[in-house]
């Protein structure tokens, strides 16, 4: 006898059903799953999904965080305003969604912590959830005591927690397997405790051993203190990383001689009587390139590894050369006032615009 009294495919549609449920949804690259589902929520593109075009640099970094790519550690060395931070934010819906793991992703203090849920993930979370018509996260604590909470958000086969990486009980009590490590170069050694980062790693114990855990790390630099492999104490912590990574660089094409370089200061030639006429000079054969030269060639640029090498990880460095929301004009106004404000400015202007450590 059928076991439902009647309908003898019943329990073959049941398992059908069980069998769709349980199946891994079909593997999709980072890079391709932002631009198809974040939604903007802040810039003059808010409202709107978010285009690789605006920032062509990001995606050769977003394919790094996927679980098909074997990396445990991408550093992400940047200046200000490069679009980069909407990356690791994005990423820990990505992982609600598709790659489901406990994760941790955590800031220096609470303050940032707090603006950053309440003015950057939580819009983006309230954003894809609108447009994907259902929740991925479950709704904030209700009296029964489930549900998520501002510093704790669950989702069907795990968490994201936000962490204050400035405070030891954040890092504590936590096994995760994905991990954020955001402007890590602000992290301050815990009095009484040590060092955060190693508190943060110690989150990932349980995962070592399989070497299937992956942590983003990403932060404007700090302060070089002068050893050329960045060990020093005191030196900033995104640079000390990314030292020690394969750093990759993004080359343009001169669009006279066609080599690939990397724009860097020495080669910037700034007018000072008329900004908007400055221009980066190719090394190889000379040619002053404009901005609209620019803006061509680093749309068709790539990212190409330095110092590469078995033991070393993925690493990427982004500048005020490569954004796309700043011009060599602006770049040539920021370099003059610093020029000006002595070496206070002068810090600023290398962390913030060039994304380098300052001596």
């Amino acid at each position: 006898m059928p076991l439902d009294g009647g309908h003898p495919n019943a329990l073959r549609l049941v398992a059908g059903r069980l069998a769709q449920a349980i199946t891994p949804p079909d593997a999709v690259a980072f890079s391709r799953w932002i631009a198809d589902n974040i939604v903007l929520v802040d810039g003059p593109r808010a409202g709107s999904l978010w285009r690789a075009d605006g920032a062509p640099y990001l995606p050769a970094i977003a394919d790094c965080l996927g679980e098909d790519d074997p990396s445990n550690l991408v550093t992400v060395r940047k200046c200000q305003q490069s679009g980069a931070s909407i990356l690791g934010l994005s990423w820990c819906i990505f992982i609600a969604e598709r790659e489901p793991a406990n994760t941790l992703y955590a800031a220096p203090g609470i303050d940032a912590l707090r603006e950053m849920n309440s003015q950057k993930l939580q819009p983006l979370i309230d954003a894809y959830e609108k447009r994907r018509g259902k929740a991925t996260f479950m709704s904030t604590t209700s009296r029964s005591g489930t549900g998520s909470t501002t510093y704790e958000k669950k989702f069907s086969g795990g968490y994201l927690a936000l962490a204050n990486a400035n405070a030891a009980m954040d890092l504590s009590t936590k096994t995760v397997k994905k991990g954020v490590k955001d402007e890590v170069s602000k992290w301050q050694d815990i009095p009484g405790v040590g060092d955060p980062e190693n508190l943060f790693f110690g989150r990932f114990t349980a995962f070592r051993r399989t070497r299937d855990y992956k942590i983003l790390e990403i932060s404007t630099p700090e302060h070089d203190t002068g050893e050329a492999d960045g060990l020093g104490e005191g030196h900033c912590r995104i640079d000390r990383s990314f030292r020690a990574s394969d750093q990759r660089f993004w080359h343009i094409d001169c669009p006279a001689c066609a080599e690939a370089f990397v724009q860097q200061m020495k080669h910037f030639q700034v007018d000072h009587e008329d900004p908007a006429r400055s221009c980066m000079i190719c090394p190889e054969c000379g040619h002053p390139i404009t901005e609209a030269e620019r803006v061509a060639a680093v749309r068709r640029g790539r990212y190409i590894a330095t110092a590469p090498g078995e033991d070393r990880h993925p690493g990427f460095h982004i500048d005020a050369f490569m954004s796309l929301m700043m011009s060599y004009e602006d770049i040539a106004r920021d370099w003059i006032k610093a020029e000006k404000g002595g070496e206070r400015a002068k810090k600023d202007f290398f962390n913030l615009v060039l994304g380098l450590a300052y001596a």
